[in-house]
């Protein structure tokens, strides 16, 4: 499995880790610290438009972030489960990063 040369430095499932190296540790942090500030300038960026934040939001929704996911059908209630749990987490780091940019597409779909 190789990486692209402009992914950030996602770890490749044959990386050996050895997690009673300090080394190795400390540069698995720093990887993952790089990779959440890389993340945030892609949120920051998308949210800086009204046309990110409709497109954002229209994502949220669609993992039915805004409503229920029941369904007699099990397995249909499974998957939109699955597509909530990913609306969760783009909701958390949204959260964690810009909550005011959340406040701002909810004014905006209101209006829309």
């Amino acid at each position: 499995m190789s990486q692209q040369p402009n992914e950030s430095a996602a770890e490749s499932i044959d990386d050996e880790f050895d997690a009673a190296d300090p080394k190795q540790v400390s540069k698995r942090k720093q990887r993952a610290k790089q990779r959440a500030a890389n993340d945030d300038a892609v949120l920051k960026s998308i949210l800086a438009t009204t046309n990110g934040r409709a497109w954002f939001w229209r994502i949220l929704a669609s993992c039915h972030l805004f409503g229920v996911s029941f369904d007699s059908d099990a397995l249909r209630m499974s998957f939109r489960e699955g597509e909530r749990n990913v609306g969760n987490r783009l909701l958390a780091q949204l959260m964690r990063s810009y909550p005011d940019s959340f406040i701002l597409m909810m004014r905006e779909n209101n209006n829309a």
